[in-house]
């Protein structure tokens, strides 16, 4: 097993060595962090960014880049937010496809459907097989009128589960009726 990446019970286990200590950069940019949650938590969205901007020079990590992108949507700068978001590369899949869907939903609030469509397109790179972005893909399509398209995914195989909620059959009715196409609706 990878002792870096084992949980600390199962590194317990199996007498692994423990983790490495941060070095002081990281230490401190965990420290900015630290300051930047509470800043946050206090409605201080500005003094947030800039401990984050600062825990970003000494420890330039995509998660880092991910927070301030969501802190500066949290201010509503939304410009500034999908610039954060951008910058989170492909390393870490999961926090890469987080970062397309918060840029997508960005781009939505800011009636750029076009742009939040490339983006929800790029998260499935990422993660082809999480049905939650299969499903904002979906409702994004619905909602630019793009029925046909919408209905590839909504009848595709991460959709089309016995499991699939309601809100995914809803959508996929919603498609047919859109298209005229009653009898599918219904059903």
């Amino acid at each position: 097993p990878d002792r870096p990446t084992m949980s600390p019970p199962a590194r317990v286990l199996a007498k692994g060595p423990p983790p490495a200590a941060p070095t002081w950069r990281q230490g401190a940019a965990l420290a900015l962090k630290t300051a930047a949650d509470q800043a946050i938590a206090q409605r201080a969205l500005e003094f947030g960014v800039v401990y984050l901007g600062l825990a970003l020079n000494l420890d330039p990590t995509d998660e880092n880049r991910f927070l301030i992108g969501q802190t500066l949507q949290q201010a509503e700068l939304e410009p500034a937010a999908r610039a954060a978001l951008a910058q989170v590369g492909r390393q870490d899949i999961e926090l890469y496809a987080a970062a397309r869907v918060q840029s997508a939903l960005s781009f939505e609030k800011d009636g750029q459907a076009e742009q939040a469509l490339a983006e929800l397109r790029r998260a499935p790179e990422a993660r082809p097989h999480e049905a939650s972005i299969a499903y904002l893909l979906a409702g994004q399509l619905v909602q630019m009128k793009r029925f046909d398209e919408a209905l590839v995914v909504l009848n595709g195989p991460l959709l089309a589960t016995a499991e699939q909620g309601f809100e995914v059959n809803f959508l996929r009715g919603a498609a047919y009726e859109s298209l005229d196409r009653i009898p599918e609706a219904e059903a």
